[in-house]
């Protein structure tokens, strides 16, 4: 089971939204040791939150409001849902990337 999203999928969303992502995460108190470093000079450097499934799923419970379903099917694989409606358009083979599709329409 994939537990975390790729760096191509961090890679998916804008500066604006990724920005938000690492507030997100430095907010949390979570450990930015624990993400790939970039170096970007001037000694200087970025993280890139490669967020796992529980990491998805706080930020999901703190930043969409109403209720969140996850339903998994070992035929279909899984899908989130808010209060009865889609978030994650199709069925995706690993939960990770069902939860990563449901932050990216929920990051703002």
């Amino acid at each position: 089971m994939k537990q975390h999203i790729t760096e191509e999928q961090w890679n998916e969303l804008s500066d604006k939204k990724q920005k938000k992502l690492r507030e997100w995460v430095i907010n949390n108190n979570i450990s930015k040791s624990l993400f790939p470093m970039k170096y970007i000079g001037f000694g200087e450097y970025s993280f890139t939150p490669l967020l796992s499934i529980g990491q998805m799923i706080e930020f999901l419970y703190e930043n969409v409001n109403d209720r969140i379903s996850v339903a998994i099917s070992k035929k279909n694989g899984s899908y989130i849902s808010k209060d009865n409606f889609m978030m994650s358009s199709d069925f995706k083979d690993e939960l990770a990337d069902s939860l990563w599709e449901a932050v990216k329409r929920g990051t703002k």
